[in-house]
């Protein structure tokens, strides 16, 4: 209860201590009287636009949980796939289809699918040398004398010859470019006065041209050496001095290509009638563009074909075994088999990868993938022996009756 002492001495202690007095036995709200229902409605819809936002965050939270939730089924799923692989050998070139450039870098086996025969490394007892004999009939033959006695130093000039010892030296001959100029004649007949011209040779149309033996070369470089560009102008000019251009040796490439038409012409009809035949494709860069090289051989012939497609489209369009009827031997690809008209049989290397693949998978699959291996290598060194005996592998057609 307020006493006009505690007034008093309140009021000499200042105004805080009579605030704090009349706070004390009166209460606040003499002093801050309630807030009004306007103050009131904000503070209450500031209330609300805060559990709003909670809310929004509360769900946002929710659909976070239950993506994370999915993920990590999905990864739990995959973890466990995994788990059951680990027992799985890795597939590569060596027990797969699968081509080397798809090899891990640091995981290439480069052993031979061939098995361990027991013998030794290199020529065998008995194998004959090919030691390089010397001809008969040599290019040029040089002469060394001596001129006089090592041992009274008398004249050797008209002494008797007692025999010749030789030995052969094998080189190349100085490299140099040839230029041949080519001039015709043109003459005044005497007898009425004609004019006439005689004829350069066929091949020559141009004042300066290069010769058939440098395109030659020039080609072999880049299409079978597989030289680029670049480094068979730079091997012409130190062989020759003479470094040509890109242009000229692309020119080169397409004359030798237009006069080869005949050829592959020959080559792919000859393939349609061979009885068997291999074939395959594989992927290159050609132009800065994704390309496919189609192959079609036999022991004796190969076709190539570039083209942008891999399936059925490139097939028909290269034509060869769209109209074959003999055994297709190939990996097994689906575009292949498209194409009923003759038998097909399984590339022996690839079924020899995937008896590999079987035999490393587990002990269960090598008990019948190794023995299925020794009967594949077994066979084909049988028939190997009977082709270099003269045999023939594969029977003629009998004639229809």
């Amino acid at each position: 209860m307020l006493s006009r002492q505690g007034i008093f001495h309140a009021y000499f202690r200042g105004p805080e201590a009579i605030i704090s007095l009349i706070e004390q036995h009166l209460g606040e709200e003499v002093l801050a009287p309630p807030p009004t229902i306007l103050a009131l409605r904000h503070t209450v819809q500031g209330q609300l636009d805060e559990i709003d936002k909670l809310k929004r965050q509360i769900s946002n939270l929710h659909e976070q949980l239950s993506q994370l939730r999915h993920q990590n089924f999905r990864l739990t799923r995959r973890i466990s796939e995994l788990d059951g692989q680990t027992a799985l050998p890795q597939k590569d070139s060596y027990n797969s289809s699968l081509p080397p450039s798809t090899d891990p870098p640091n995981c290439k086996r480069t052993r031979s699918l061939r098995r361990p025969t027991g013998r030794r490394v290199g020529g065998q007892a008995g194998h004959p040398g090919q030691t390089r004999r010397q001809v008969h009939q040599p290019d040029q033959t040089v002469y060394h004398r001596l001129e006089q006695c090592q041992s009274c130093q008398a004249s050797l000039e008209e002494s008797e010859l007692v025999s010749t010892h030789r030995r052969q030296l094998i080189d190349l001959p100085e490299l140099k470019l040839t230029i041949t100029e080519h001039r015709v004649e043109v003459r005044r007949c005497q007898r009425c006065g004609q004019i006439n011209k005689a004829s350069f040779p066929d091949q020559l149309q141009a004042p300066l041209q290069y010769g058939p033996r440098l395109k030659a070369r020039a080609v072999y470089l880049l299409q079978y050496q597989l030289l680029p560009y670049e480094r068979t102008r730079e091997l012409l000019d130190d062989w020759f001095g003479y470094k040509l251009s890109a242009a000229t040796l692309a020119g080169f490439v397409r004359e030798c290509a237009g006069k080869l038409v005949r050829s592959e012409t020959q080559i792919k009809a000859r393939l349609k009638q061979a009885p068997v035949i291999h074939v395959d494709e594989t992927g290159l860069r050609a132009a800065k563009r994704g390309q496919y090289i189609h192959v079609t051989s036999t022991s004796q012939l190969t076709h190539y074909s570039c083209h942008g497609k891999r399936g059925r489209e490139a097939i028909d369009e290269i034509s060869i075994l769209p109209q074959y009827q003999g055994t297709c031997v190939h990996d097994g690809w689906q575009s292949y088999r498209q194409y009923g008209q003759c038998l097909h049989s399984l590339c022996g290397a690839h079924l020899l990868r995937e008896l590999i693949y079987l035999s490393e998978a587990s002990q269960q699959e090598k008990l019948w993938a190794e023995p299925l291996i020794k009967l594949m290598l077994e066979m084909k060194d049988a028939a190997d022996e009977a082709r270099a005996s003269g045999h023939r592998l594969w029977p003629e057609k009998k004639p229809e009756s």
